[in-house]
């Protein structure tokens, strides 16, 4: 009789490896299309990057709070994260980077262990990130607006694909070509 137990507590129609936030949201929805899930985490927290930790000594965040503005509003209503409890401080200020506001003038901070950082309350746009990383690196510093052109670029290619079906690698490299040209 043991033995049944065991082997039907054990039956799943899918196992999500690992509790982070993309892997419960994945568990969330099979669950919610009637499917039982079975979800394993190796840490003793779940969240994944959408916890709450210390980041540097005095420095306290959630390891993808730079891209929360990033969640789907359809993820937010089809699992009601709202009624759970999700809400977002407002740090919205006027401030133009990339670097050092994120979308909807979202402050960002990257601290490092010995008290410096990029980012922050100083930053109203991109010419006060270059003078901060010029502080490390000249090179870097020059190089810094070539930066975020690629990942403007890059973002712009694979923005359509957000929430939809995977996409065939040939056809995005055919959008891919056709916008450079």
């Amino acid at each position: 009789m043991a033995a049944q137990s065991v082997s039907r507590v054990l039956s799943y129609d899918a196992i999500i490896i690992g509790a982070g936030h993309n892997g419960l949201v994945a568990a969330s929805y099979l669950a919610m299309g009637g499917l039982s899930v079975l979800v394993l985490e190796r840490r003793d927290v779940i969240g994944g990057g959408a916890t709450t930790e210390t980041l540097s000594p005095g420095f306290m965040t959630s390891w993808c709070s730079q891209t929360a503005w990033g969640l789907q509003s359809r993820i937010i209503d089809d699992l009601n994260l709202r009624d759970h409890g999700l809400d977002f401080a407002d740090t919205a200020l006027p401030r133009k980077s990339l670097m050092g506001v994120g979308a909807q003038g979202r402050v960002r901070i990257h601290p490092f262990p010995d008290g410096t950082y990029f980012g922050g309350p100083d930053v109203r746009d991109d010419s006060d990130v270059v003078a901060q990383i010029r502080q490390f690196s000249k090179r870097d510093a020059e190089r810094y607006p070539d930066w975020l052109a690629f990942w403007s670029e890059a973002a712009a290619i694979f923005r359509p694909y957000i929430l939809s079906g995977a996409a065939h690698a040939k056809r995005v490299g055919r959008e891919c070509t056709r916008e450079r040209s």
